[in-house]
């Protein structure tokens, strides 16, 4: 089953991503981002989050040391939220996010 929402959408990987945000479910977005890692790899989570900003999307990617690398949230406020509880600055968590977990 994993892959399976990518792979039934006909759309380049950043458009499923924008599709996905548009949802405002922080469940569905995490799946859809976490396929086009596995899909694309050579794409990062900045590549990601920089698609979501350019679109005005809601949802954040926040750098953390989970298996992923990365968490989710929606909104503004809750991105400065999880950027203080990860300890982070903004540029920091863009360098973070630029690394690929292995």
């Amino acid at each position: 089953m994993r892959g399976a929402i990518l792979r039934s959408c006909r759309f380049p990987s950043n458009t499923a991503v924008l599709l996905a945000d548009r949802t405002r479910d922080v469940r569905t977005v995490t799946t859809v981002v976490t396929e086009v890692l596995e899909a694309n790899p050579d794409t990062s989570p900045l590549d990601i989050e920089t698609a979501l900003r350019t679109a005005n999307g809601q949802a954040y990617l926040v750098a953390n040391r989970t298996t992923v690398g990365f968490q989710i949230v929606l909104g503004r406020p809750a991105w400065h939220a999880a950027l203080d509880d990860a300890g982070l600055t903004v540029e920091q968590n863009w360098t973070a996010l630029a690394r690929r977990k292995s």
